[in-house]
């Protein structure tokens, strides 16, 4: 199911998610650094014929490494998608992610951008094929949708959350009970989440972290936001609070 969010421009199946669609271009120029890319209603016809013709999806890549080096590992898709003709323009529709720490990091905005791949008429200046899309951190496209929503897992996020493994560290040395120290750390995380018990659009592992850093009595403490290890009895009660969003539990030996 899709789901609406902040910008038009991007779809994906839940906050925090990466995207399943979003817009690649506009109708009509789409300036850059260098000559606009101008998609036309030609475009747009050239482009679906060349599709159906292939019968392939098309890749996606990070940073144009496919043309920039010869390095057969950098000629692997991290993605793949299918191309859509909206009524604002071009889409990326039906977009799969083969690689969990590439999603993840668009998820979160540590790669946000795509910059289109394609080949245009010479004489018209329009785009008459596409090839690729790259996930890049400096787009020369001007204006370029934002892959990371305001619903999603923001840099903010992960601050927060390195900030309180440092004060879990710090009240632990400090020689206070588990009782004390779990207590104060989720005063301390209910603080730096505005109130919440978990932020919007958290990523699983940021969500596990969180969980981790307000009941340091049920888990040994990660080193990333990625390395959580709960004692097993508690692992079923942590999957359920997840899925609840919620962290106003008590655990029984």
């Amino acid at each position: 199911m899709k789901v609406a969010e902040e910008t038009p421009l991007v779809e994906r199946p839940g906050p925090g998610a990466p995207p399943t669609a979003f817009r690649i271009w506009k109708h009509g120029a789409n300036p850059n650094s260098s000559a606009p890319a101008n998609f036309t209603p030609r475009s747009a016809g050239l482009l679906l014929q060349d599709q159906e013709r292939r019968g392939a999806r098309y890749p996606i890549n990070v940073d144009h490494l496919p043309v920039l080096s010869s390095d057969p590992h950098a000629h692997v898709a991290v993605g793949w998608f299918t191309l859509e003709v909206r009524g604002d323009g071009l889409w990326a529709v039906q977009v799969t992610w083969c690689d969990s720490v590439v999603s993840d990091a668009v998820a979160r905005g540590a790669l946000k951008y795509v910059s289109p791949e394609w080949i245009v008429d010479q004489e018209t200046g329009e785009v008459t094929k596409f090839l690729a899309l790259a996930l890049v951190t400096c787009p020369a496209t001007l204006q370029p949708t934002d892959l990371c929503a305001a619903s999603c897992s923001s840099v903010s996020t992960h601050t927060a959350i390195l900030g309180l493994q440092a004060e879990a560290a710090r009240l632990v040395a400090s020689g206070l009970s588990a009782a004390d120290v779990s207590t104060r750390m989720h005063v301390a995380a209910t603080k730096a989440f505005n109130g919440k018990a978990m932020p919007d659009g958290a990523t699983l592992a940021e969500r596990k972290a969180i969980f981790a850093l307000r009941n340091p009595s049920l888990a040994t403490m990660p080193g990333s936001i990625a390395e959580v290890t709960f004692n097993p009895r508690v692992l079923e009660m942590r999957d359920n609070v997840l899925r609840l969003g919620t962290t106003s539990v008590t655990v029984k030996p």
